[in-house]
């Protein structure tokens, strides 16, 4: 009877134990499958917030000499790191990240009239097992940036983007703002010149009465010369822009770049003759980002 007992207690101790381990090894792998979700989103908000955020406040990610970990030490990046580390560069696991010492970046030409810098991110976790199996590209440019993923098989957990649709969007927005100027200035000034064209139509119907030969006003002639036709609004004036009530564009327009950089909106006439039109010019003042080759001209033609 005893012999018995003793089988039986060593029996349940040994089930116990067998459900203890797969107890464990369970919910080890459920800690794994948080954890992994928690790097996992972590990667996609910092896209998220690079391309929605910062990029088209910046109109650069960084800096062309800032390292992979300044940009991820941004605030807007280094708030959102694994809760329970608090360090942009760790995984959810506590384990640093994997990355070039600089993301790769180029200057891209996006349009005809602009090149921009397009930053490459490239973020890799070790996953659970701690172990990096992804190699990272071994140039500097864009091009091999979605080269990098995982070997099969590897628990790695890898991330690749750029902010290149970020710059595009930008641009858009540039290029809208200006053109609400642009059509803001045209409207005032096509009131000013329905006016002043009533005041020489009617003085050369006088003149007619007296001088039935004299020749029709020369409208260019009157536009470049006449000291009484009307001019496009002064943009460079804030009253004038309260007048124009683009003051939130020039605002956006302005706003300060990397290296204290501005945007900067100036009037260009068609001479000699401003009836053909004119341009609104937005540069860089600023030389230290490849911004400055932004040129975008808005015609100013008002069919007078």
């Amino acid at each position: 009877m005893p012999a018995v007992f003793f089988i039986a207690l060593f029996s349940l101790v040994i089930a116990l134990m067998m459900s203890f381990v797969v107890g464990s090894g369970s919910n080890v792998g459920q800690l794994n499958q948080q954890l992994a979700q928690e790097t996992e989103n972590y990667f996609k908000n910092l896209e998220l917030v690079v391309n929605q955020d910062i990029t088209p406040k910046q109109l650069e990610l960084a800096n062309d000499t800032a390292t992979a970990e300044q940009i991820l030490r941004q605030n807007a990046l280094a708030q959102m790191a694994p809760g329970r580390w608090g360090n942009p560069l760790y995984d959810a696991w506590g384990n640093p990240l994997s990355m070039p010492v600089n993301f790769p970046r180029e200057n891209v030409a996006i349009s005809a009239d602009a090149r921009v810098p397009v930053t490459g991110i490239i973020l890799i976790s070790a996953g659970p097992d701690r172990i990096f199996q992804t190699n990272l590209p071994t140039g500097g440019g864009l091009s091999g940036l979605f080269g990098v993923v995982p070997p099969s098989g590897s628990d790695d957990i890898v991330t690749t983007f750029t902010d290149e649709e970020a710059q595009r969007q930008t641009l858009a927005s540039l290029n809208s703002r200006l053109e609400r100027i642009a059509k803001a200035m045209l409207r005032v000034y096509k009131i000013e010149f329905a006016k002043y064209r009533l005041a020489v139509e009617a003085n050369y119907r006088n003149e007619l009465l007296s001088n039935p030969s004299a020749p029709p006003p020369d409208w260019s002639s009157l536009i470049a010369n006449d000291e009484n036709a009307p001019q496009f609004v002064d943009i460079r004036d804030t009253e004038a822009r309260k007048t124009l009530g683009v003051e939130e564009e020039f605002a956006f327009l302005e706003r300060l770049l990397p290296n204290n950089g501005q945007m900067r909106v100036t009037f260009q006439e068609s001479a000699p003759d401003l009836h053909l039109g004119a341009t609104l010019l937005l540069t860089n003042a600023s030389n230290a980002s490849p911004w400055p080759v932004v040129q975008l001209k808005i015609p100013l033609k008002g069919g007078f």
